[in-house]
């Protein structure tokens, strides 16, 4: 600013008229102006304060005050000189230009700006003025309005290369990289020695992509001017985005090596050297950035970096923290903080600095994606899959993530779902080794042991050297009982990998399954070569020897592991059964004493050493082993009289344990099996109750309580104990089937299909699967696919007669009687001794109209079993059927007489009572079949439809109104209410009841007439035509609606419509 405050100050003593004779404080301020041009501003300041003394209204001395204050930085009180002087002169451009100046180095850009703004006013030809007003406007990164300014300025003068350079600038700020070009080649083209333009050109290139050109440009300011440390440092950057680090580590040199203090240089520095691997260095670089200003939160993040990879990582640590607690938002570092804390093992520390993450940017995937690695890493398996969904939502195409979520279901036993992840992970690239063998393994884990064969197979032919496949491909193998390829394929998992002791071990135990016990000695051997201090690899040895009668090799090897490991679990047993066979008696009971020394309650050893001390006469210490077997295992009479199936003496035995320890779960479990055989299901439950409460996890303790509890109908209680069975073990197909059942009589159809579905996913077979899924199908009345599934049950087992009579009941609700009666004719075949299967047929035969035929069944279900309801109940419908109403109550009572609680023979033999008028005794039955079922929706409607022939309409509508309860679905309860109501009087409600009903089905014609009659009485006539114009639509010849559509048309004075319906009415019923 010196240059131009000289010439202002200069020229206005020039144009300053003098009075007579030398103003004096003219004379200070010349002097004034002489010291501030050779830069004595101590000097100019002194003097030019002698003149503000003599005039305090000297507008030049403010000024040159405020110049002088503003070189010296002090800008405060050079905004006040400019202030003072604008308070004398306000007309002045240059005084307001010179405060522009001020408080723009003040950084009070706002203000600046409407100092330029008012100087432009004053004088808007001045270039300078333009120019100044666009660096303040740019400071505050209004840069459109910059461009603006400068434009202004270049039109006055388009030779002044700074401004194009400013320009170029602003324009960059706006992204407007090509326009930016072009003005730092006009100003190049001015001057082309500015190494500002080159710089700003070149920078304009990087940004453009161009970035040979940019280099080129940097090189050129360089030339120019090597001192500027900003070229440098771009060119560094330029260089580093081409990968040629070792060039940028140079740029970032020369950089510090001009301003040491230049800490983005330190860092790009340390950048440069981390990507040339040297990050020893590029920790050094880091360190002298932060020494510069320690508050440079990207630095400690990349020191963490640098640190990370050197495994320094409690270091890495420190430098994470220290950038987050610089910006607590930073989230590169939280980032950075969440993966070295995984990586030490600090799981739950790693989700806090994830979970800081998400808050700050929930949208990055990544994080998402670690924090499902960290709590997989915690076991934390639910929440992992959901945290991968996160990820899947924005990318439902990452094969890791699916891999992933693969790998966590298949923790939570959720084996269907990891599958399917693993093949959309496979979708993103089919030729993932280690996405295949997983998705083997969970072909494995679903008992599909051929399909997880045929998936190895798939991984083996894409990577011939994949060990894990090979192994894992011999372990199913095994399982599907292929001992021979099992072992060939445990021997190329070998082949890779000779020190897989695991791989030796397999092949052990594949060869000696299929008889080759010489060759499974050597491959134990060879993982004893391996590893001859694991005791497990010589206990199976010792096995394999043992049941070879290789005796004496055997008990070497039980030495061996008696060496390694003397208490380990069962090797004291053995060798004592191996010594007993090789006749070494006095050996055998020292191992078995050793043994109880080990396991004092086991019985076997007792009982073992009690026979081995009887065959040598030593009878007294063998009672003594006896009794000690009988004193450990207090159930051992309540099991044996279990097994004799004397159960009540049995829960007599587990009682007298019980009462000695109440708190043994193992008394309460045999008890309640014993009470469920017993068909004791209330007191079973009970003890099943009691197993729970003591140790909710004894094994099979779910499956046979979700049993009882389906017996007991607490489908609920059932439900969720064959749940628990199934998290247990979730190939347990008793209780999948269990499950479904339970999901059948909560009504919960949906779900028992695809519980029945998931069984024959894995059991194709399994007969009672289909059995389930037919009669779920069949609650969904899909008829057709209910007969498929009990078509192929029964394929599975024809002579299930439960199958048949299953089968016909759904051809009975899909109306298809004929058929039905085959189905129940093979049940009876099956078992002609079945009044259950006797009485279904019946009641097809009735249905097919076939009366005698039905009787004829009855009478056979009647014969074996004269108290079976359902088969006088069945006999008395026919004679029904054929007129013979006293002959039909005859049955109805003796199926009464067999069942009183027999809802459906009550509201029978009401319907044939009410036939023959004698509507007491009807009523009488209604009333007593409602109270037998009271959820039996047509036991009301029957006893509302009497009561309201008795003209008992209050009491009908009670009727009627808990059948409309129990099935709202039934329009025909609606309307007889609504009947009673419109005869009452209570228009209102009977219209609310004739549209419940019409809702169920609005095509029912003589109901739109019914309603209409109602509304009419109501006055509300235009509902009513409108409720006869629906009856018409319906049947266009019901001249019933006609007349009283003219009727309601005639009230309303309508009356030419009127007679148009009459005139209807009249030809429909002359017809």
């Amino acid at each position: 600013m010196k240059l131009a405050a000289l010439s202002i100050l200069i020229m206005a003593l020039v144009l300053t008229p003098l009075a007579s004779g030398e103003d004096p404080s003219g004379g200070w301020l010349g002097k004034a102006i002489s010291f501030y041009s050779n830069e004595s501003y101590d000097l100019a300041l002194l003097y030019v304060n002698k003149s503000l003394d003599i005039d305090p209204a000297y507008p030049d001395a403010w000024n040159l005050k405020g110049y002088i204050l503003s070189d010296l930085g002090r800008f405060g009180e050079a905004l006040i000189c400019f202030n003072r002087s604008l308070e004398i002169d306000p007309q002045d451009p240059y005084i307001w230009y010179s405060k522009g100046f001020v408080l723009y180095g003040m950084g009070i850009d706002e203000e600046a700006m409407e100092a330029y703004d008012r100087a432009i006013e004053l004088n808007s030809s001045d270039p300078d003025l333009w120019r100044a007003r666009g660096l303040a406007l740019y400071s505050l990164g209004r840069y459109d309005e910059a461009v603006d300014s400068y434009d202004e300025a270049l039109v006055l003068d388009p030779a002044e290369g700074e401004v194009w350079y400013q320009k170029g600038l602003a324009l960059l700020g706006m992204r407007s990289y090509d326009k930016a070009l072009e003005c730092y080649d006009l100003a190049i083209i001015i001057d082309e020695e500015d190494a500002a333009s080159w710089h700003g050109k070149g920078f304009t290139l990087y940004s453009l992509g161009r970035v040979e050109e940019a280099i080129d440009c940097y090189d050129r300011a360089i030339d120019i001017d090597p001192s500027i440390t900003d070229v440098w440092y771009n060119k560094g950057i330029a260089l580093g985005s081409l990968g040629r680090h070792e060039e940028a580590f140079e740029c970032y040199d020369a950089a510090v090596e001009i301003d040491p203090q230049y800490h983005p240089a330190w860092f790009n520095k340390g950048l440069a050297l981390y990507s040339l691997g040297r990050a020893e260095e590029a920790i050094a670089c880091y360190d002298r950035a932060i020494d510069i200003d320690p508050n440079l939160v990207a630095v400690w993040n990349n020191k963490g970096n640098a640190l990370y990879t050197l495994d320094r990582f409690e270091e890495a640590l420190e430098c994470y923290r220290r950038a987050v607690e610089i910006d607590p938002d930073y989230s590169n570092a939280w980032y950075n903080l969440g993966v070295v804390l995984h990586r030490l093992g600090r799981g739950e520390d790693a989700l806090e600095a994830y979970d800081r993450l998400i808050e700050i940017d929930p949208s990055r995937q990544d994080v998402w994606y670690n924090r499902g690695l960290a709590l997989y890493s915690l076991g934390r398996y639910d929440e992992a899959a959901a945290c991968y969904d996160h990820v899947l939502e924005m990318d439902p195409g990452d094969g890791e993530v699916w891999y992933n979520k693969g790998l966590a279901l298949g923790r939570l036993g959720r084996f269907e779902e990891a599958l399917g992840c693993y093949d959309e992970a496979l979708k993103a690239d089919p030729e993932q080794p280690d996405v295949m063998n997983n998705r083997c393994n969970t072909l494995y884990a679903l008992g599909r042991y051929n399909d997880s064969v045929g998936c190895y197979d798939e991984v083996i032919g894409i990577d011939l050297g994949y060990e894990n496949a090979w192994y894992n491909r011999g372990v199913a193998l095994y399982k599907l009982e292929r001992y021979q390829e099992a072992a060939t394929s445990y021997g190329e998992a070998i082949a890779l990998n000779g020190s897989r002791i695991d791989a030796w071990h397999g092949m052990g135990e594949a060869l000696a399954s299929a008889g080759r016990y010489d060759e499974a000695v050597e491959s134990y051997d060879g993982a004893i070569a391996l590893d001859p201090g694991d005791p497990t690899v010589w206990y199976n040895r010792g096995l394999l020897l043992y049941n070879a009668s290789r005796l004496e090799e055997a008990v070497e090897s039980y030495d061996e592991v008696i060496e390694l490991d003397p208490s380990y679990e069962g090797v004291w047993k053995l060798k004592g059964l191996a010594l007993y066979d090789l006749g070494r008696f006095e050996e055998a009971i020292d191992c078995y004493d050793e043994a109880l020394e080990i396991s004092p309650s086991d019985v076997s050893l007792w009982y073992n050493k009690g026979g081995l001390l009887f065959g040598l006469g030593r009878y007294d210490e063998a009672i003594e082993c006896y009794d000690r077997v009988i004193e450990i295992d207090r159930y051992e009479k309540g099991d044996a009289l279990y097994l004799l199936g004397r159960y009540d003496e049995a829960i007599e035995c587990y009682d007298k344990v019980i009462e000695v320890s109440p708190l043994e779960a193992k008394a309460w479990y045999q008890k309640g099996l014993a009470h469920q055989i017993l068909g004791e299901y209330e007191r079973s439950a009970e003890c099943y109750d009691r197993v729970f409460e003591l140790d909710p996890s004894y094994e099979g303790v779910s499956l046979k309580r979700g049993l009882v509890l389906l017996k007991l109908g607490d489908y609920d209680g059932a439900l969720a104990s064959y749940d628990l069975a199934l998290q247990e073990d979730s190939r347990d197909l008793e209780a999948a089937r269990g499950r479904g059942e339970a999901l059948l009589g909560l009504e919960r159809f949906e779900e028992a299909v695809a519980s029945f579905d998931r069984i024959l996913a894995n059991a194709s077979e399994d007969g009672g699967a289909w059995h389930g899924r037919g009669q779920a199908l069949a609650g969904l009345q899909r008829y057709d696919e209910a007969i498929e599934s009990y078509d192929r049950a029964i394929a599975i087992n024809t002579s299930e007669k439960i199958l048949w009579i299953g089968r016909g009941a759904v051809l009975e609700e899909a109306g298809r009687s004929g058929d039905a009666v085959a189905s129940y004719d093979r049940a009876v075949a099956l078992d002609q001794e079945d009044p259950e299967a006797w009485s279904v047929r019946g009641r097809a035969l009735t249905k097919a109209g076939r009366l005698e035929d039905a009787a004829s069944s009855y009478d056979r279900a009647i014969a074996l079993d004269p108290s079976s309801a359902e088969a006088w109940r069945g006999k008395g419908t026919v004679f029904e059927a054929q007129g013979l109403a006293e002959e039909a109550i005859e049955c109805f009572d003796a199926a009464l007489a067999a069942n009183p609680a027999d809802a459906e023979a009550w509201r029978l033999k009401g319907q044939v009572l009410e036939g023959l008028g004698r509507k007491g005794e009807a009523l009488e039955s209604y009333e007593r079949a409602s109270e037998a079922d009271p959820s039996s929706a047509e036991a009301w409607k029957k006893k509302g439809d009497l009561l309201s022939g008795m003209k008992r309409y209050s009491e009908a509508l009670d009727s009627y109104a808990t059948a409309a309860e129990i099935d709202p679905t039934d329009g025909a309860v609606l309307r007889s209410r609504g009947s009673i109501l419109q005869s009452l009087g209570r228009l209102e409600e009977a219209v609310e009841s004739y549209d419940r009903a019409l809702a169920i089905d609005p095509g029912d014609a003589d109901l739109w007439y019914i309603r209409g009659t109602a509304l009419d009485g109501l006055q509300r006539h235009e509902e009513a035509i409108e409720s006869y114009d629906r009856a018409l639509a319906i049947n266009p010849g019901d001249a019933r609606s006609w007349n009283r559509k003219g009727d309601a048309f005639y009230k309303l004075g309508q009356h030419r419509k009127a007679v148009e319906c009459y005139d209807k009415f009249i030809e429909l019923s002359s017809g």
